[in-house]
């Protein structure tokens, strides 16, 4: 649902896949390398229904048993830096098991997001932002510190900063 992250909020990913009727099949399930990234517990989803599966490493294995699906996964980022998720169907055919690949996707983990309105008529700033629960948050100007605030429990923070010029922002 979106590519970057702070640490511990969650994306949900949107895997769809569908296996051609003109190639029979006898079991079908969906492989997951998380790279790094933390699945939240009991966030896999079949067709809108909860569903099992099995954790090994950093891969998720989900025994969809379907030719046809829309699976999603809960994930999270517990370390700032930048991950790859691979998703590939594994399907039980008359000559043995074929792995197709279905997507890959990107997702950038960080400390703190900051939101700033592009254009203001004051010389201070309302600023706000998410970051790790209860994080002691400082805002700097070109290098000058400008404000400082805490998150609190769900990583929410905000507070009023001054401007280094009157009605100016700097970069």
């Amino acid at each position: 649902s979106k590519n970057d992250i702070i640490i511990g909020e969650y994306v949900r990913l949107r895997i769809e896949y569908e296996i051609s009727p003109d190639h029979p099949t006898k079991s079908e399930s969906v492989l997951i390398d998380l790279n790094g990234l933390g699945l939240l517990d009991g966030g896999v989803y079949l067709d809108g229904a909860p569903c099992p599966y099995s954790i090994n490493g950093d891969a998720v294995s989900v025994n969809t048993n379907k030719n046809k699906g829309v699976l999603y996964l809960y994930l999270t980022g517990n370390k700032v830096g930048e991950y790859t998720v691979n998703a590939r169907l594994s399907a039980e055919t008359q000559n043995g098991i074929v792995y197709q690949p279905i997507a890959s996707a990107k997702l950038s983990v960080s400390v703190s997001r900051i939101f700033i309105p592009e254009k203001i008529g004051t010389p201070s700033l309302a600023v706000s932002g998410l970051s790790v629960p209860y994080a002691a948050v400082e805002i700097f100007d070109n290098g000058i510190s400008a404000g400082k605030t805490r998150a609190n429990a769900l990583g929410e923070w905000k507070t009023q900063i001054e401007l280094n010029k009157t009605y100016s922002r700097s970069n």
